[in-house]
């Protein structure tokens, strides 16, 4: 069974346009980005849906070069302007930016995507503001096609701070039993085959073959590496697709889940602005 998420984008779509359409201000999103490649076509699809929605969205991108103190000035800026309301930098971002330093100039308010250390704080002590919006997809993924996690055991493949951390804690916050894996723990199919629930989130195409899966389990795959011009995952679909009761494709997985549930966030934003 394919986990689509194109009929999950379009069903919180639907109710984020009447919601959208009562508020007394057009909501505006900044996306920040330095480089060609997968943030390129992620603003892009963020920016047509947030059109679709009235949202004005406007995307900075710096060149690879871009001084750091630069990127935190421009951050300062619009984070004063009282007419932005989210505030977004795109992955990757490029080692030489402070990732703790960009964070702590998004103020937690505008902070949509949870970057600011503050933000991530109080989704560890279970009191989020916000939750990351490609954490928050995969399980609004498996929610919307009846996948239970309640004492479910689930391995994580990927422990980055914006993704596989935040996931293992919304999965520990429904009562799962997780395990979190990355690419230097020993005997990773091993690890994997233990899991009914595999969530694969590591940036390395095509790395879960068909060992890594036992019969029946559950496969998302998050991964998203721009390979000659296409868009490529973690899993290799072909072969795991025999083990797998579920499985998500990339691309149109966890993706567009992920670009409806950033703009969840934005409206909460907004709502938090007029309260």
């Amino acid at each position: 069974m394919l986990l689509d998420g194109r009929p999950v984008q379009r069903k919180i779509k639907e109710g984020l346009k009447e919601e959208y359409s009562l508020l007394p201000e057009k909501p505006h999103l900044y996306l920040l980005e330095w480089t060609e490649g997968e943030s390129s076509f992620l603003s892009q699809d963020i920016s047509h849906f947030g059109q679709d929605l009235g949202v004005e969205v406007s995307v900075q991108r710096f060149p690879p070069e871009c001084p750091q103190e630069e990127v935190l000035d421009f951050v300062r800026k619009i984070s004063s302007e009282k007419a932005v309301h989210g505030i977004v930098p795109l992955a990757p971002v490029p080692p030489r930016i402070d990732r703790i330093q960009l964070g702590l100039e998004i103020p937690i308010f505008k902070d949509i995507d949870a970057f600011n250390p503050e933000s991530l704080g109080r989704l560890f002590l279970g009191k989020p503001l916000f939750i990351p919006s490609t954490a928050k997809a995969v399980l609004s993924l498996l929610d919307f096609y009846g996948i239970p996690l309640e004492s479910k055991r689930v391995v994580i493949l990927g422990r980055s701070p914006n993704l596989g951390k935040p996931l293992a804690l919304l999965f520990l916050a429904r009562n799962s039993t997780v395990t979190v894996c990355h690419s230097l723990s020993r005997d990773l199919p091993f690890l994997c085959r233990q899991a009914e629930i595999l969530v694969s989130a590591m940036g390395l195409p095509r790395k879960v073959d068909r060992s890594f899966v036992k019969e029946g389990a559950v496969v998302v795959d998050v991964g998203a590496t721009l390979i000659g011009g296409k868009i490529v995952g973690d899993v290799r679909f072909e072969e795991v697709v025999q083990n797998a009761s579920w499985i998500s494709p990339v691309p149109g997985g966890v993706g567009p889940v992920a670009t409806a549930s950033l703009f969840e966030n934005l409206l909460s934003a907004v709502k938090l602005k007029l309260s």
